[in-house]
């Protein structure tokens, strides 16, 4: 199950504001219509609130019959016929673009059983909060399935493994896998109709560093509301439903040497916008010319 390599890594530090939103799903027609005769089974991590989780995924997720479960009862679910699977896995990638970067990839992936195999349908980047760490602490068990589970699944700590983060990533997925659409993993969003409302809404940024991330957008020329806050207070907003947001996360793509930002909308679960600069502050100026550009546009529709 898990391919951790021992390579030689160039590594790619993460910030500490980067959160991503990274969503692939692809399937074929068959494995769209086995998938949706499943029931799903989320493994929660050690410290996750299994209660906060279920009342989540009731709130976001439609398409199967889904329940929260322990990771320590992965072994014997995997052993079982009509399940598929919410479940942490880690690999190497050699990433060749602009150089070479050696990644350590963690991924939530959404599987389901096959004859003697697993199916994959959807899968979400998981940021881990230090590469280097976790790249030492998964090397040493590089042999033994079971402890980089258990590792994945207690220890090892990540950016994004947010209950905020979590509900809307799990909902973009349940919308895409009902309406039977595929998605890319670094695929642009680009519609006007979905940007528009960032010229008058509020564009928040979840961050661990709020210093860092103001130093950084007083050097973009973002020109529409936006309010930097800490990631306990996004939770509060998306978990409690308080209100409606739009935020922007962002990630570094390594075989691009390029800085990804994702608009998401919280109570619709959708990806609003996502494109790719070589700093955050670029992605936030080019998105805020796109705003400006669709909200004429919608002034014009509506005339």
């Amino acid at each position: 199950m898990y391919k951790i390599l021992p390579i030689i890594l160039a590594v790619f530090t993460c910030l500490p504001l980067l959160t991503s939103a990274q969503i692939s799903v692809e399937f074929s027609d068959k494995d769209i219509e086995q998938f949706k005769k499943t029931k799903t089974i989320f493994f929660h991590r050690k410290h996750d609130d299994p209660e906060v989780l279920k009342k989540i995924l009731e709130e976001v997720w439609t398409v199967t019959p889904i329940e929260v479960v322990s990771y320590k009862k992965i072994p014997g679910y995997f052993q079982e016929e009509g399940y598929s699977y919410f479940f942490l896995d880690g690999y190497w990638k050699e990433d060749a673009g602009i150089g070479t970067a050696f990644g350590l990839h963690i991924k939530l992936e959404l599987q389901f059983k096959e004859g003697k195999g697993l199916d994959k349908v959807a899968e979400i980047v998981i940021e881990p909060q230090n590469q280097r760490e976790l790249l030492d602490e998964l090397t040493a068990r590089k042999n033994e399935d079971a402890a980089v589970l258990i590792h994945l699944y207690t220890e090892a700590a990540f950016e994004n493994w947010e209950m905020g983060f979590l509900k809307n990533y799990l909902g973009c997925v349940n919308q895409y896998l009902e309406k039977e659409k595929l998605k890319t993993m670094y695929s642009d969003v680009d519609e006007y109709e979905n940007i528009a409302k960032l010229s008058k809404n509020t564009l928040y940024i979840p961050t661990q560093d709020e210093k860092q991330m103001q130093k950084i957008l007083s050097n973009a020329d973002y020109e529409f509301p936006y309010k930097i806050i800490s990631i306990e207070e996004f939770n509060d907003l998306v978990v409690n439903q308080k209100e409606a947001i739009q935020y922007a996360v962002f990630n570094f793509q390594p075989e691009y040497h390029t800085q990804r930002i994702n608009v998401l909308d919280s109570q619709s679960n959708q990806i609003l916008y996502s494109g790719k600069n070589r700093l955050i502050s670029g992605t936030l100026e080019v998105l805020s010319g796109k705003i400006e550009k669709a909200a004429k546009k919608a002034r014009k529709k509506r005339k």
